[in-house]
């Protein structure tokens, strides 16, 4: 199995916002949008200390027998104000509707990363099974299927996490929506 990481890369993209928002509708939201785009996620951390409020999503998605996608997005929530240290729900009246959502700070981090051989469902892999097969992968890898992992995944899963970052700032309805992608 081997890992093109984005962000170890210093590929990844980071979301601050601070004021009052809808905590259940972005997680819908993203919810949504990934499940549309063919990826499976699962909440690998979550956090609820009194002050702060993290979350860890990965999202996979198998492109093909060989190539899998998976983005990462950290959600950290805390204080609203730098001295403030407590997330809080607020009551707002919203289009006539008295609505519950959260005043707090929010970094969002979206980072990305193409594994190849991945395992099974039985956790077995196809090149990892002797050093003369891993040695083969890493000439396959290298030199028979370069191109198409740097333009076929790398920026096409790249593409995808900058598409989920402008949707988020546009659910949250921040002025500087829209990229120049």
């Amino acid at each position: 199995m081997t890992t093109i990481d984005f962000a170890s890369a210093g590929l990844f993209e980071v979301l601050h916002y601070r004021g009052i928002f809808d905590l259940r509708g972005l997680y819908r939201f993203m919810a949504d949008w990934l499940q549309k785009k063919g990826f499976e996620f699962h909440e690998k951390v979550y956090k609820h200390k009194q002050a702060e409020l993290e979350f860890t999503w990965e999202a996979r998605r198998k492109v093909d027998a060989y190539v899998q996608h998976v983005i990462t997005i950290v959600m950290h929530l805390y204080g609203d104000a730098p001295g403030d240290s407590t997330v809080e729900e607020v009551e707002v009246i919203k289009n006539g509707v008295k609505k519950k959502m959260m005043k707090a700070r929010m970094t969002l981090t979206f980072s990305g990363k193409v594994v190849t051989d991945y395992p099974d469902d039985f956790g077995d892999t196809r090149w990892n099974k002797s050093p003369f097969l891993k040695t083969l992968q890493n000439v396959f890898e290298k030199s028979v299927i370069k191109q198409d992992l740097d333009f076929k995944h790398e920026d096409v899963l790249y593409y995808h996490i900058l598409h989920l970052y402008e949707a988020v700032k546009k659910h949250l309805e921040m002025e500087g929506s829209g990229s120049v992608y």
